[in-house]
């Protein structure tokens, strides 16, 4: 059965491509991101385990996203903070990756972090009559949880993170797109969250096709003996590895890789539970009752979501 609610009136081919895409919007928050990189490099530098950081800091008093140290210029966003993994993988390939790397860590983290907490503000404070972004956000959360577990897989070197990384690329633009009826009350919002979120969804849609685009040719990765032997594969592992040697030194690799492929079951099988169960009784509806268990009954329990 479907919530029923008082509508509210009406207010006002290729890698480079994908890799074009993103620098689009990166170039636009690149001070931003630049000073945490920067914050990235300086830890990094301070646990000694990224041999080649300090080259990410030279010339200090240049623009934070143009270089005028040479003729030819590239973006700061494009220079890895650490050495390669493999010394045969390609200066650019790294380049763009950790790109890819650091969009990802702003949009598909941070951002939607902050959304969370401040969907679930708006919500206390209408007393859950304005759910539809932290619904749709709740959701997103759920799907992209697949980026957390491809992050374990890689740090343990696993193959199969190949294949989950470019799920989690397909899965982001499906949570935010796929409830139709959250869809239709959030387009005619003007609220300052509504707006935000839509701003956000756009940029995420946008950078996950991306990123699924610039994933596809590397998906042999998922059947080769090492990821860190291959030239193209290693690159793709450098971000999650840097990460690890960083924050999680203490932990055996091969414990981030057993909780991976334990995130991975959960989130298969959850999958699964909620094609072949919940879907076919609620359709695209985001506000219908669901039939069993889903995310949004302790949203209820809690009162943050209406009934």
């Amino acid at each position: 059965m479907i919530r029923r609610r008082n509508p509210r009136p009406p207010t006002g081919w290729s890698q480079s491509l994908a890799t074009a895409l993103r620098l689009a919007v990166l170039i636009a928050t690149a001070n931003v991101l630049d000073s945490c990189t920067r914050s990235f490099v300086h830890g990094a530098i301070r646990s000694g385990d990224a041999v080649a950081a300090g080259r990410s800091l030279r010339d200090r008093n240049r623009s934070p996203i143009i270089s005028h140290a040479s003729g030819i210029e590239l973006f700061d966003l494009l220079t890895p903070p650490v050495g390669a993994l493999n010394a045969e993988s390609a200066a650019g390939l790294r380049g763009l990756v950790w790109a890819d790397f650091y969009f990802a860590v702003a949009f598909f983290v941070f951002t939607p972090l902050a959304l969370l907490f401040w969907g679930l503000w708006s919500s206390i404070q209408t007393k859950a009559q304005d759910d539809e972004v932290l619904r749709v956000i709740v959701g997103y959360w759920q799907a992209s949880s697949m980026l957390l577990i491809t992050v374990l897989l890689n740090i343990a070197g696993l193959p199969i993170g190949a294949t989950t990384g470019l799920v989690a690329q397909v899965m982001i633009p499906v949570s935010l797109w796929f409830w139709s009826d959250l869809n239709e009350r959030i387009a005619p919002q003007t609220t300052l969250l509504p707006t935000v979120f839509r701003v956000w969804r756009l940029v995420a849609t946008v950078g996950a096709i991306a990123g699924a685009i610039a994933l596809f040719p590397y998906s042999y990765c998922s059947g080769v003996a090492s990821l860190a032997a291959d030239a193209g594969c290693a690159a793709w592992i450098e971000a999650p590895k840097a990460f690890y040697d960083i924050f999680l030194p203490f932990v055996d690799t091969s414990i981030c890789g057993d909780i991976g492929l334990l995130g991975l079951a959960i989130y298969t099988v959850y999958s699964a539970y909620l094609v072949t169960v919940i879907l076919p009784t609620i359709g695209r509806s985001g506000l219908a009752t669901r039939p069993s268990f889903t995310w949004i009954q302790p949203l209820e329990w809690l009162g943050l979501v209406a009934v």
